[in-house]
């Protein structure tokens, strides 16, 4: 795995944020709302989640990107959801965003499936 792409969070990598303008105000990332950024190692990649935690029911919404977009583009969804009471977590999926994977080219739908199955299990 590329050691410099596992390090880059999504604070380092701000490109996204540039289509905040466009949302309502209260559907913007910013202070005090932002995600925490935690990595999830899988096998042969390292997987950014942002996580928009709030304190309340013990519900966690999936939020998943499709080909093309990353997590943090699921976020005017997540802070709709943390503010109707819920924690949501959207990962970036393999071979998106940040995701640091060791064989781009072993990647397969299927990872994407194991990846959003094994965040339901946890």
């Amino acid at each position: 795995m590329n050691r410099a792409a596992a390090a880059r969070t999504y604070d380092d990598v701000n490109g996204w944020l540039a289509y905040q303008a466009f949302l309502p105000s209260d559907l913007r990332v910013g202070e005090p709302v932002r995600p925490v950024e935690t990595r999830w190692a899988q096998p042969g990649m390292s997987v950014p989640i942002p996580e928009w935690d709030t304190p309340g029911p013990p519900l966690t919404v999936i939020a998943l990107h499709g080909a093309g977009g990353h997590g943090r583009l699921m976020a005017p969804f997540c802070l709709a959801v943390r503010q109707a009471g819920y924690r949501s977590v959207a990962p970036d999926l393999p071979l998106f965003g940040l995701t640091d994977v060791a064989n781009r080219a072993a990647v397969r739908y299927a990872d994407w499936v194991a990846l959003a199955a094994d965040l339901a299990e946890r």
